[in-house]
């Protein structure tokens, strides 16, 4: 159990964990949470003319707004998850169930702009607006399968099963004076995934040895989109990808100062969809 705050908008960062063990099965479990504010961004050094234009003759009342002030819509909030359940079937094989999960919801800044006073627009100074509001949410399910005899070389197994489902909601503010250009967006990605490796290992000597490791890497995305703005569903279409790879890898040591190795990988790489949009203002 950890928990901790601190200044300058540190809100609070902690976390639990939990483990236990009965026979041959193990369990675990755990959260944590960032809970961080607007901060500032300190008094000492240069900003730069990169990002202040040094032409406008208040350089330095500029600057000493930005270092004096905090840096609006850079909160944000983050749970996370975190489970496992593991069986030791016997002394060469292990099955592991695990899950993580990941929430953000962070405000959106615009570029460092001019705020005008409303009340006098002539009087202004440097910051950031906020444009929209983003809920992030990611979840990780994965099985792996480990198989190691003992007292034979030939087999060292790794596989996995998994899953990842990644959404966002994003509310984009509307910023004409009618409050009309304002819209909302959906993005989510699916990735569904293989891995599977072995390592295998030959005693020339007694002073050499031989190793083969091979495998295969498959994934899948899937990506979906949506919005009540047209425009942003073809900036964002939706697709899918297929990623497959097989590899091997050899490698020949000797007496502990010598090694040689070469490998062999291939990779097959697929992506579609359709994007585009036709606007007449924007």
């Amino acid at each position: 159990l950890r928990a901790s705050t601190g200044d300058n908008s540190t809100n609070f960062i902690g976390s639990a964990i939990v483990a236990g063990r009965y026979q041959d099965f193990d369990i675990l479990a755990g959260m944590s949470e960032r809970r961080l504010g607007d901060y500032y961004p300190g008094t000492e050094g240069n900003i730069g003319n990169i990002r202040v234009n040094n032409q406008t003759g208040r350089y330095e009342q500029f600057i000493d707004h930005l270092k004096q002030n905090k840096i609006t819509d850079t909160n944000y909030e983050m749970p996370s998850y975190l489970g496992k359940i593991g069986w030791n079937i016997d002394e060469s094989q292990r099955l592991q169930l695990s899950y993580l999960k990941n929430e953000t919801a962070t405000p959106n800044a615009s570029a460092l702009k001019d705020i005008h006073d409303p009340n006098n627009y002539s009087s202004y100074y440097l910051g950031w607006t906020r444009t929209g509001f983003s809920n992030i949410d990611a979840q990780n399910l994965a099985l792996d399968y480990h198989f190691k005899p003992e007292n034979q070389s030939l087999w060292d197994l790794n596989s996995k099963l998994y899953y990842v489902d990644t959404k966002d909601y994003t509310d984009t503010f509307a910023t004409n004076t009618l409050g009309t250009n304002g819209y909302w967006a959906k993005t989510r990605l699916q990735t569904y995934g293989l891995q599977l490796e072995n390592t295998s290992k030959w005693s020339l000597s007694d002073v050499s040895q031989l190793g083969l490791n091979y495998g295969l890497d498959i994934f899948y995305d899937k990506g979906t989109s949506d919005s009540n703005r047209e425009i942003m569903k073809g900036t964002t279409p939706s697709g899918n990808r297929l990623m497959s790879s097989l590899f091997t890898n050899l490698a020949w040591d000797y007496n502990d100062w010598l090694k040689l190795q070469g490998g062999v990988r291939y990779d097959r790489y697929r992506l579609r969809g359709a994007t585009g949009f036709e606007i007449t203002s924007f």
